[in-house]
């Protein structure tokens, strides 16, 4: 990651340096970085990679997540094989974002909030797609809470649409799972991870309204997919 971050810095200074319609760097995408602000006034970190032509309209694949552009480089992909705009994040409380760490039970508003800041870019068609794996993941499926009419398709793998039951699997705490991952995402969360939401997914044993934003089907309650 530090040799991703310190290229990224090179390349920002080359392009400063000779203008990005240099014949040197045609073909390059454009790589920016920015602040958006979410509902409440946190304010994420967010990287954007629009390839040539960069005024041209078009679609973008977003990717959110706490472990940084390691994770976030699989957007990448899309600019390469759709020629689509990539956006990626650092989950609110995470890395270089502000707020706090929450398990995700804000991305499906983050969520919103961050595409419709995508649809307002000069270079959007309008379309978005996302992409995650694992907890990656969850943040993705957690949009379809809110309905966004931008979202065209998601692509998972690895991940559940169930917080409550992928914790509490019939009814028994998962502590080594959950409790081992939250120590390792301390240094990432600024501590949330260990401090906030151990105690908290204790506390909330039983299926409760605390679970809803991280649950997208749950028998026998509708599915959100059909949304």
């Amino acid at each position: 990651t530090l040799f991703r971050s310190q290229a990224g810095n090179s390349l920002d200074r080359l392009i400063g340096m000779l203008g990005k319609d240099h014949g040197m760097l045609r073909g390059i995408p454009d790589v920016s970085r920015t602040q958006v602000r979410m509902s409440d006034g946190v304010q994420v970190s967010t990287s954007v990679i629009n390839p040539t032509p960069y005024k041209a309209k078009k679609a973008a694949v977003l990717c959110r997540s706490p472990y940084g552009h390691l994770s976030n480089w699989l957007a990448t992909l899309f600019v390469n094989l759709n020629n689509f705009a990539a956006v990626m994040q650092d989950d609110r409380g995470t890395l270089t974002s502000g707020g706090t760490f929450d398990m995700f039970r804000m991305a499906n508003d983050d969520g919103l909030k961050t595409m419709q800041w995508i649809i307002s870019q000069p270079w959007s068609n309008g379309l978005v797609y996302s992409v995650g794996i694992s907890a990656d993941g969850m943040g993705e499926i957690a949009d379809i809470l809110r309905s966004p009419n931008m979202l065209k398709g998601q692509w998972w793998g690895w991940t559940t649409g169930n917080g409550h039951a992928f914790v509490y699997p019939q009814g028994m705490y998962r502590q080594d799972l959950l409790e081992g991952y939250m120590h390792t995402m301390y240094l990432f969360t600024r501590g949330a991870s260990v401090d906030n939401i151990i105690p908290a997914v204790r506390q909330h044993e039983s299926w409760s309204p605390w679970w809803y934003n991280i649950t997208d089907c749950r028998a026998p309650t509708p599915c959100h997919f059909a949304n």
